[in-house]
């Protein structure tokens, strides 16, 4: 008969003890107190019966999620396969052991409840690191071939702050200077020589025709407003 799981209930004797060995493998060991119940025919009550020590090993996954779960006193469930050990001990007796290679191992809620929490597969974890460590190697050559190439990326201004564009230089048109008047120059030579200066008269304006001029006769040399009435 091939040996089939078995199922034990009991209360640990201790923390579980997380180890790895030397090729990074994961494995916790603890102890599971079974209390076996006895009905008592004479009361007819249940009482303890004697208590059977039966040593556990989780290996993989199953070991660090058992360390990181349970602690001293709490009640768990094992199932895994029995396995029988003969040794002998320092005084050299033979001794025989039995443990138990767990399959599963949970929380009993006889007495309280408990939470699931469900953790990433290390496939999960491992292909993940790889899709990171493949988008960082990219994005380092991507600036390595810039770099190479001459190109610098132009510096991030900092959020909130605000750059002035440069002013622009405003060129001034030439200022055109005006040559001197040329009656500024006739005075200033009359005034050297002590010579009057002469003003120059003002120049009249033409007259139409048919206007008489200013201070003629409108009625024609020798006539006077009298001769018409």
């Amino acid at each position: 008969m091939a040996n089939l799981p078995q199922t034990y209930v009991g209360n640990l004797t201790a923390d579980p003890e997380l180890r790895y060995t030397q090729n990074g493998i994961a494995v916790a060991n603890g102890t599971v107190a079974v209390n076996e119940r006895v009905l008592d025919k004479q009361t007819n009550e249940w009482k303890d019966g004697p208590t059977t020590f039966m040593r556990f090993s989780a290996w993989r996954e199953l070991g660090e999620h058992a360390a990181q779960s349970f602690s001293k006193g709490q009640e768990v469930i094992l199932v895994g396969k029995l396995s029988q050990n003969d040794f002998v001990d320092k005084e050299g007796n033979k001794r025989t052991s039995y443990e138990v290679t767990a399959d599963h191992l949970g929380a009993s809620v006889r007495f309280g409840t408990t939470e699931f929490r469900k953790s990433a597969r290390p496939d999960q974890n491992a292909q993940a690191q790889a899709q990171y460590g493949q988008q960082g190697g990219n994005v380092q050559q991507q600036a390595q071939a810039a770099q190479a190439q001459g190109y610098s990326p132009a510096q991030q201004q900092a959020p909130g702050q605000y750059q002035a564009p440069p002013a622009q230089q405003m060129q001034q048109p030439p200022v055109q200077q005006q040559a001197p008047a040329q009656q500024y120059d006739q005075s200033q030579q009359y005034a050297q020589q002590g010579q009057p200066v002469q003003q120059q008269a003002p120049q009249q304006q033409a007259v139409p025709a048919g206007v008489p001029a200013a201070g003629a006769n409108p009625f024609g040399p020798g006539a006077t407003d009298g001769g018409m009435f």
